[in-house]
C-alpha cells in the first residue's frame, strides 16, 4: 500500500511516496523521477517491488507534495542531494538498509550525484535515459546539444516551471 509523506527539510516541505515495510528483506528502492513528471511515473515499478522492498520516490522540489523555493540554490544537485539524504534518514533512522538509486530523465544526474553519497550503503545505482553526469559536463558545451537541453535551465527557474506546468 502507498502512502504519502511530508516534512519539513531544510524549511521547505518535502514530499515522497513510500510503499512496502519497513521490515522486507531487500534494499530500499529511492526512485527519482525526471521532469515535467511525477512521482507517479513509477507507479508500475512502486506496486510491484513493494511486495518485496521499502520503496520511495521523493517528489522534486516544486513538484506536488514538495514546496517550490524562492532560492535557485535548492534546485541545484547538492541540495536535492541533501533532501534526499534527509528523506532516507526519516525512512531508515538508524542508517542501516542498502539503497538502489533509480533515476530517470533528469532524475539521472540526481541519482548520479547522490550515489557516491551514500557511500558502503549504495547497493546499487541504475539510470534511464539520463547521463553520468560527465558526460552531461561534456556534451552541454556543445551548442547543437544546448539547444536540445534548453529545458534543463528552464526548470531552474525558480517558480515559472510550475506555475506554467499548473496552469
Amino acid at each position: 500500500m502507498r502512502t504519502a509523506h511530508t516534512k519539513t527539510i531544510r524549511g521547505l516541505n518535502t514530499g515522497w511516496i513510500q510503499a512496502g515495510t519497513a521490515d522486507a528483506l531487500g534494499p530500499i528502492l529511492f526512485f527519482l523521477h525526471g521532469c515535467p513528471d511525477d512521482p507517479e511515473v513509477w507507479s508500475h515499478q512502486i506496486d510491484y517491488f513493494s511486495r518485496t522492498h521499502l520503496v520511495v520516490a521523493p517528489y522534486a522540489r516544486g513538484v506536488g507534495l514538495s514546496s517550490a523555493a524562492r532560492d535557485q540554490g535548492r534546485y541545484g544537485l547538492e541540495a536535492f542531494a541533501l533532501d534526499h539524504l534527509e528523506i532516507l534518514r526519516e525512512v531508515d533512522p538508524e542508517a542501516k538498509r542498502k539503497v538502489v538509486v533509480i533515476g530517470h530523465d533528469l532524475g539521472g544526474p540526481h541519482a548520479w550525484h547522490l550515489a557516491p553519497l551514500l557511500k558502503d550503503r549504495l547497493a546499487g545505482l541504475i539510470t534511464i535515459n539520463g547521463p553520468a553526469l560527465s558526460q552531461m559536463a561534456r556534451r552541454l558545451k556543445d551548442p547543437a546539444q544546448l539547444a536540445k537541453s534548453w529545458y534543463i535551465g528552464f526548470f531552474q527557474v525558480p517558480r515559472l516551471p510550475e506555475f506554467l506546468l499548473n496552469n
